[in-house]
């Protein structure tokens, strides 16, 4: 596995042998990579600082600090290879792929969370009320199934996945609403366009991406990485939406806590008017 995530990167990367060695490192000590500095990491690598920066830069990472923060989900995210649903395969087999498969992506989206960055988005969606969200395709599903469980907090999500819509609610919208952007690629010309938008009119916005270097992310106040690597695997796209809807099911029930008692009023008004002719 670590030699096969290592010819990927030197096919994309052209490694330098030092590369190489350093890249063997951080497969074998993925748990400790936050943890290092620069010097240290270039001490365990038999390598030198200098060394060590121009590896960050060819990898597209700003600095040390960037780096730290999303190489350890890149490489995990490398390693879902193994999960490839192969012609012919047993039900046996497959199952237990499937639920490996979404216990390990859970896992890694949980790893990947700024708690800070989150406990500041639920802050802001309990303040605010409204959430807005871009989404295109089957992004925008996973996104109703966010608009259906929230508006049991009475929390009130729009989803806007037609392009027009999207661009005149970003050329016109106040700062009293919660704005999302989902993007598996962050490529979609037209939401990196309305990124810019509401960077110029200073509304702040949180994009939800499978990239860990995009434009939509350098524009964004905040960004929730999901695991997810085309080029990797072929059931990709599910690993982004397994972790997209863990990601809302986590927002839910943060937002639940907070407010649990009016929450609780609330499902029983609902259940009096609904079941009432039922």
């Amino acid at each position: 596995m670590s030699q096969r995530i290592l010819d990927r990167l030197n096919e994309n990367y052209h490694l330098s042998e030092n590369d190489q060695v350093i890249v063997t490192y951080l497969l074998e000590h993925l748990e400790e990579i936050p943890q290092l500095s620069s010097r240290e990491l270039a001490k365990r690598t038999y390598t030198s600082a200098t060394t060590i920066i121009r590896f960050i830069k060819k990898l597209g990472y700003k600095n040390y600090s960037d780096f730290k923060y999303h190489i350890v989900l890149m490489l995990k995210n490398m390693n879902l290879d193994n999960y490839d649903i192969f012609s012919g395969e047993d039900i046996l087999s497959i199952s237990q792929k499937v639920s490996q498969l979404e216990n390990d992506t859970i896992q890694k989206t949980k790893d990947s969370l700024n708690q800070k960055d989150l406990q500041d988005i639920v802050s802001s969606i309990e303040s605010q009320k409204y959430v807005d969200i871009y989404a295109n395709d089957t992004n925008s599903t996973i996104c109703y199934y966010a608009a259906h469980i929230f508006s049991r907090l009475g929390i009130f999500v729009q989803v806007y996945k037609d392009t027009d819509l999207q661009i005149n609610h970003a050329l016109n919208i106040k700062n009293n609403h919660v704005i999302m952007i989902v993007s598996k690629h962050s490529r979609n010309p037209y939401l990196i366009d309305l990124s810019q938008t509401l960077l110029r009119r200073h509304i702040p916005f949180i994009v939800f991406t499978g990239q860990n270097q995009n434009r939509l992310s350098q524009n964004a106040t905040y960004t929730i990485h999901t695991p997810f690597d085309p080029q990797s695997s072929s059931i990709q796209e599910w690993v982004f939406y397994t972790s997209l809807k863990y990601i809302f099911d986590l927002i839910y029930s943060l937002l639940y806590s907070m407010s649990y008692e009016k929450t609780k009023k609330y499902k029983q008004l609902y259940d009096q008017i609904f079941f009432k002719n039922l």
